[in-house]
């Protein structure tokens, strides 16, 4: 190495070289603290346009649909979402994550798997679908739908062409072809679907009009934002690895559709359309943000645990910080519903909606429960523990059996979240066991985080229930209990940072 070219490690060295008249030149090891607070910055702002976008539209076309159809109309609405979506994360093989998680080496080839699979997924879907439509349609007490649900096949095949190249690239942090892929979809079936809902359609067809130009639109932006034409004829090895890696995942799929889409089975069957209309307009305005916090966590946590991957230290301070992160995230979101939850259902949705203390209550201990265990989730999906996964989110199926025989026994929906809510402590006491089991250091750190932020929720919804009068004054009370654990969680996450960063 030339003598000009040398780094100085101490200030003694540098003064030297000055007093001898000899030039310098630095080499930092890594970006100084601003610049990179700025790339991530960028980063973090790129990766939150298309989660926020979607979520946005599919929270307007709610409002749009709540306020202009028919409360049994809208309820229909919500049963064919339902079928939908179940049967989508039934048969989810973790494509998207599959071609993310690869290397550049078998980048391609993974693309190419990936892309034959979901299209074959795409054929299954519809025709099970169309088969089950009459089944479905009986399920929910409305046989005269039977048609609409038979036409909403076709979604999920529609959505099967896209292109996941505009996912893989997200592996070096290029979100922007998925932004304007999402906002592209989501600003036009938005408007479809209001203009249908006030013209021509009027009733629960609508969402599944508005289901087919999105998918449609997102594909074809897909495909022109693409670097590359869409392959399909995979070879026998990457497949067969796909297939080892995904398959595990249809059960954790299984799982995530009992946490998201059975309690509204329930409610539907026991209730009828009009109370499942209401009870996904109050659960589905504090757990729809979940899918946002969670889509750009991901996408920012799964490149930066598996960058890490062959660097054990540097690993381990990565995964101890997003489980700090995770922790201060879901105390902070828990406490904003637990706050605002009444005063914003009938401010969205009109004074016909309106939420008990009891349900605020349950709903705040959910979504905090939900976004504690995505630093688990992360990990486990970088390790390829899919089982440990799979399992921990089977476990919501004791809460969906709780929430029916509680409802059976006491007819109302504050027993089906508490049916919910106990699902959910089993899901994510079973997540981070799983994950803590598998990290030989730092299970101390783990542990104090889970303690500051259960102690944190169990002060917060304490308070809220013997403070159920929703003045300013209580209000305030209830924000000031949580802000001690508030600003441990925050601390500890900047200080986690500053340890990862020296790695």
């Amino acid at each position: 190495m030339r003598e000009n070219d040398r780094t100085f490690a101490t200030p003694l060295a540098a003064c030297y070289r000055i007093a001898m008249h000899e030039p310098i030149s630095f080499r930092p090891s890594a970006a100084p603290i601003p610049s990179r607070l700025k790339l991530w910055a960028g980063r973090i702002s790129l990766a939150a346009v298309a989660p926020l976008v979607l979520f946005a539209a599919r929270f307007g076309r709610i409002v749009i649909l709540s306020r202009l159809l028919a409360p049994s109309e809208f309820g229909t609405a919500v049963a064919i979402t339902i079928v939908i979506t179940t049967a989508e994360l039934v048969t989810d093989v973790g494509l998207e994550k599959f071609v993310v998680l690869k290397s550049a080496a078998d980048a391609r080839r993974a693309l190419v798997a990936a892309q034959a699979l979901q299209i074959f997924r795409g054929l299954l879907l519809c025709a099970a679908i169309a088969v089950l439509a009459g089944p479905a349609a009986t399920f929910f007490g409305i046989p005269q739908a039977v048609a609409s649900f038979e036409f909403a096949a076709l979604v999920p095949l529609v959505r099967s062409f896209s292109h996941l190249g505009i996912k893989q690239i997200q592996r070096d942090y290029d979100y922007r072809p998925e932004a304007l892929a999402v906002t592209a979809c989501s600003v036009t079936g938005l408007a479809v679907a209001a203009l249908a809902a006030a013209t021509i359609l009027p009733d629960h067809r609508v969402i599944i009009l508005a289901f087919l130009v999105e998918a449609a639109v997102y594909g074809a932006a897909s495909h022109i934002l693409a670097h590359a034409p869409m392959r399909v004829i995979p070879d026998r090895e990457t497949l067969r690895q796909l297939l080892a890696w995904g398959l595990p995942l249809m059960l954790n799929g299984a799982g995530l559709a009992l946490i998201m889409q059975a309690d509204r089975m329930v409610v539907g069957r026991l209730f009828g359309m009009h109370i499942l209309g209401v009870y996904a307009v109050v659960l589905g305005l504090a757990v729809a943000p979940i899918s946002v916090l969670s889509q750009i966590t991901n996408g920012l946590g799964m490149p930066m645990l598996a960058r890490s991957r062959d660097t054990p230290k540097r690993h381990l301070e990565t995964y101890l910080w997003l489980a700090w992160f995770f922790a201060f995230l879901a105390f902070g979101y828990a406490a904003f519903i637990g706050l605002t939850l009444d005063v914003l259902v009938p401010l969205v949705f009109g004074k016909a909606y309106s939420v008990g203390t009891d349900t605020v209550i349950l709903i705040s201990a959910i979504v905090f429960l939900r976004l504690l265990r995505g630093g688990p989730t992360v990990a486990l999906l970088v390790s390829g523990a899919t089982t440990s996964l799979t399992l921990a989110n089977l476990m919501s199926g004791f809460g969906i059996a709780a929430a029916a025989a509680l409802a059976q026994v006491h007819p109302v929906l504050t027993s089906v979240l508490a049916g919910v809510l106990f699902g959910d402590v089993l899901t994510t006491v079973l997540l981070q066991w799983a994950a803590i089991s598998r990290i030989p250091n730092g299970t101390g750190s783990l542990w104090r985080c889970l303690a500051v932020a259960a102690a944190g929720v169990a002060i917060l919804t304490t308070t809220l229930w013997l403070l159920p009068d929703p003045s300013w004054a209580n209000r305030g009370i209830v924000a000031a209990s949580g802000a001690l654990p508030a600003a441990i969680l925050g601390w500890s996450v900047l200080w986690r940072w500053r340890l990862r960063e020296r790695t």
